[in-house]
């Protein structure tokens, strides 16, 4: 017996597809890179949900209080922010106080946190400069506006298909089938080719603001002796394997250090250091764990009893970059997937 809900239901299936193809063909440009983007929402109202995003993400994470640092922070995210193409953008350097986190993020607008965990592979000013013109290239290339755009995009096509099969069997798991179908065709693998992207024009950015881009190659060197390889297969994660983006880097480094040359050099800049967040002194970044040649030299006794052991770093996600800003932004994750 036929359900007199079927001709309803064909409708409202045609019209959201309709409106997804329709979509998708009028919002697809061109970024300032040449690759094509998905952009269903205006330039304002993603500036507003990133800054909104921001102060609730700001509210729920630890701020680091330690002035020095802080002011390492500001002074190089502005440095890389004055050559971007948004140098007049609100742009906000935040750093936030979590030392087994390696990680840092961009929200759009020009909002871009950082946790003290990452300044231990940074290491140097330019090491940290590579991160810092990654989140920067994010928010220039309205990363947030695009993954939102894929996300409602994928929306109306799950809704779509939740009509079509409203009254079957398999509904659960024709879902459960598109879902995955619709994570692994469209939203991770255009994530990966966002962050490459950042990645590449981050580095132009850091070496025209005059940090040597070959510190790049040597941050994600320092960050994979940190983590350990991962534990989620590239497939399933929203970042290229890091021996891809050492890879990437490198191809792209002749073109970065020209760039590099013209500029006020200013080489590595400082050593880091890893702050006491509380206002206390500084210690300094550790160095990056490697295979030794030979056995390492006895340290000194120390003064005093040595400070409890950390737990191990933790890698963490970018998080949500405004495309999950549609409803109430998340913590951070504090793995990569």
């Amino acid at each position: 017996m036929n359900d007199p809900r079927t001709p309803a239901l064909r409708r409202r299936l045609g019209l959201c597809l309709a409106l997804t193809v329709a979509l998708s063909a009028t919002a697809c440009v061109s970024s300032h890179t040449g690759r094509r983007q998905l952009l269903l929402i205006p330039a304002k109202q993603e500036i507003a949900l990133g800054a909104e995003a921001f102060t609730e993400m700001s509210a729920q994470e630890k701020r680091c209080e330690h002035a020095p640092t802080r002011k390492v922070i500001e002074t190089l995210g502005r440095r890389i922010a004055d050559v971007s193409p948004k140098p007049k953008w609100d742009w906000r350097f935040e750093l936030f106080d979590a030392p087994d986190t390696l990680n840092a993020w961009a929200l759009p607008g020009g909002k871009v946190g950082v946790y003290t965990g990452l300044l231990g592979p940074a290491q140097t000013e330019a090491g940290l400069a590579a991160v810092m013109g990654h989140e920067v290239a994010h928010a220039i290339l309205r990363h947030g506006a695009e993954r939102m755009s894929q996300g409602l995009v994928v929306q109306m096509g799950v809704d779509a298909a939740s009509i079509a099969f409203d009254n079957s069997e398999y509904k659960k798991v024709i879902m459960g089938s598109l879902g995955v179908g619709a994570q692994l065709g469209v939203a991770l693998p255009f994530s990966r080719k966002m962050e490459t992207e950042a990645d590449i024009v981050g580095l132009k950015y850091m070496a025209q603001a005059g940090y040597d881009p070959r510190e790049a190659v040597a941050f994600w060197q320092r960050f994979k002796a940190a983590t350990g390889p991962s534990g989620t297969p590239e497939l399933l994660s929203t970042h290229p394997a890091t021996d891809k983006r050492i890879a990437a880097l490198s191809k792209a480094l002749p073109e970065a250090i020209a760039i590099y040359e013209a500029s006020a050099k200013r080489g590595k800049g400082a050593a880091l250091s890893v702050p006491s967040c509380g206002g206390g002194r500084s210690s300094p970044a550790p160095a990056p764990a490697a295979a030794a040649t030979a056995p390492a030299a006895a340290a000194p006794a120390p003064t005093a009893a040595p400070a409890p052991a950390r737990k191990p770093a933790r890698r963490a996600s970018a998080p949500p970059a405004a495309d999950e800003k549609t409803e109430a932004p998340k913590r951070a994750s504090r793995r990569r997937r």
